[in-house]
């Protein structure tokens, strides 16, 4: 039980014992005050629900209350004395009322998901474009928060409302509940055993292991080790297996299919059977244990740490990788800044600027640009940086969408296209004077990142690589809150230069944010990621800038 809970109880207990001394007390001393005692209780109950907020299962510590005041009606001693008694008993049976329910302090998970179902409808813009059908998600997920609420169980509400997200295929449509450890229990629990591997697909199309322990490599699987079946299915099975599938939404469907394994390895009982190929090309087949650890661990070491980190160093920092080509390290779309408004980075522009023109004189001709695991934030530092990097010219970035007040909605014209309204630009300023950038990107590139990837490819002087696409969301975002937690959403139109939805994808799931060069993730880059520990696609964009 919370404290306040707890609070108000003990207060009860205490004023029932003070009144029911008072009822006798009062009797030979007969006077205004002892009836105004018992005020104290109805205060009580005004302002201690207010405060921790009404619980359904503390209603008989309410009611305890309520006794108490009533008191104040009567000036019989043993009425009095038995209203403090009979508030006293109620007010303790609230103890185990509240102990043994499942719904203690538990918000009520249908009305949030119907609530926040019916908001999303109204307020999400991308229905049409990427053709969502609200009653058959309804029809879909209504029956399991009917039986969540039934449950109680909040890990169940948070996996329901991903998997429900997850349906729009944008990232910007999200669900946060109001307590945040249950993102990292659901996590947890949903991502299985770890058996001391990851599995990931290579370019090839099979199935590699990597990350894996000491005690998986004593039964001959090492990292790159081909898996061809997970305790008698396939990788691509095993994962779709895993109750984590639908927690981890893709918005490009290509981003999706290069992770298509990423959960088979934390499918499974106490053991499972592996089948693999070793180094001698025969397939081979061992038994794994458990070890006791959650795979979660593991998936989020070896692929949000190793495969998808970035440039270890701080945001906005820069680091020499050579004599002639240096990174900077972009992680937000964001600016920390006493002089920051919402369009203004000239602040920040000027640092970069300085910085740039002192590295030229000790002999900079390129930038790399990282952005991989970038969370995204204002578009318009993107506008800031590609000024400085881009070759002279004026380049197209977005426009903004009309809207009708009077219809409450994006205007559109008779042929039922958005309406098109400021145009944003950026004029480059070559302050490389012809040097190359390269802008690298993972899936977790999201939103303003993805703002920066279709700003680069603009640009001439500008190659965007990596071994994934961008994310692939860029409609601006905002949220409500529910009962059980926070919502997001797209809720503003952004347009391409031909007056398209800009970026996000429709039904065929393909983002506009592709990549100029991919990198293949084979068995040399797996090797360099797991066994050597190096920046595979930071080495990659050297040689490419060398061979230039």
């Amino acid at each position: 039980m919370i404290y306040k809970d707890i609070l108000h109880i003990a207060l009860v207990i205490v004023l029932a014992a003070v009144l029911f001394w008072a009822a006798g007390y009062s009797k030979k001393y007969r006077g205004a005050f002892w009836r105004l005692l018992y005020i104290a209780p109805g205060l009580l109950l005004m302002f201690i629900p207010a405060y921790a907020g009404f619980e359904k299962t503390m209603i008989l510590a309410y009611i305890g209350t309520v006794l108490l005041f009533l008191g104040f009606f009567t000036d019989k001693t043993a009425v009095r004395r038995i209203l403090c008694g009979s508030a006293a008993a109620v007010t303790l049976l609230s103890v185990p009322a509240a102990l043994s329910s499942k719904a203690y302090r538990k918000p009520d998970f249908l009305v949030s998901f119907e609530e926040g179902f019916d908001e999303m409808k109204a307020r999400y813009v991308l229905t049409e474009h990427k053709q969502i059908n609200w009653d058959e998600l309804y029809s879909k997920y209504h029956p399991q928060f009917v039986k969540i609420q039934n449950d109680h169980d909040e890990i169940a509400n948070f996996a329901a409302w991903r998997r429900f997200c997850g349906e729009f295929h944008d990232a910007h449509v999200g669900y946060i509940p109001k307590d945040d450890s249950v993102v990292e229990m659901a996590m947890k629990k949903l991502f299985g055993n770890d058996y001391g591997l990851c599995i990931l697909c290579l370019e090839d199309g099979s199935a590699a292991a990597v990350d894996v322990s000491d005690e998986v490599k004593a039964k001959g699987i090492h990292n790159g080790t081909v898996i061809t079946a997970w305790d008698g299915m396939t990788p691509e099975e095993a994962n779709l297996r895993s109750d984590a599938y639908g927690l981890l939404s893709y918005s490009d469907i290509d981003n999706e299919y290069f992770f298509r394994t990423e959960l088979a390895a934390g499918v499974g009982g106490d053991t499972v059977e592996v089948t693999y190929i070793d180094d001698n090309g025969q397939e081979q087949k061992t038994m794994l244990s458990a070890n006791g650890d959650r795979y979660y661990d593991r998936w989020e070491k070896a692929i949000m740490d190793k495969l998808d980190g970035g440039l270890n160093i701080g945001h906005l920092q820069w680091k020499k990788l050579t004599d002639e080509t240096y990174c900077l390290r972009i992680k937000t779309m964001s600016y920390d800044s006493d002089t920051y408004t919402s369009t203004d980075y000239s602040k920040m522009k000027n640092e970069l600027k300085e910085y740039i023109l002192n590295a030229k004189k000790e002999g900079m001709k390129n930038i790399i640009l990282d952005i991989r695991t970038n969370n995204g934030g204002d578009p318009y530092l993107c506008d800031a940086v590609a000024e400085l990097v881009a070759a002279k010219g004026t380049y197209f970035h977005a426009y903004d969408a009309v809207w009708d007040f009077d219809n409450k909605c994006y205007a559109k014209d008779e042929n039922g296209n958005y309406i098109r309204g400021d145009k944003l630009t950026v004029r480059g300023e070559d302050i490389l004077d012809g040097g190359k950038v390269i802008v690298l990107v993972n899936h977790n590139s999201v939103s303003a990142a993805d703002d920066m990837v279709m700003l680069m490819r603009r640009i001439p002087n500008a190659t965007v690589m990596g071994f994934t696409e961008s994310c692939g969301v860029c409609q601006a975002i905002s949220s409500f809150s529910v009962d059980s937690g926070t919502i997001c959403l797209s809720s503003c139109v952004v347009l391409d230069e031909d007056g398209s939805i800009f970026v996000d994808a429709g039904p065929d799931r393909q983002a506009k944010t592709k990549l100029d060069i991919r990198i293949p993730f084979d068995e040399e880059a797996l090797t360099a990621i797991y066994d050597r520990g190096e920046d595979y696609l930071l080495d990659k964009a050297l040689e490419q800038l060398a061979n230039r």
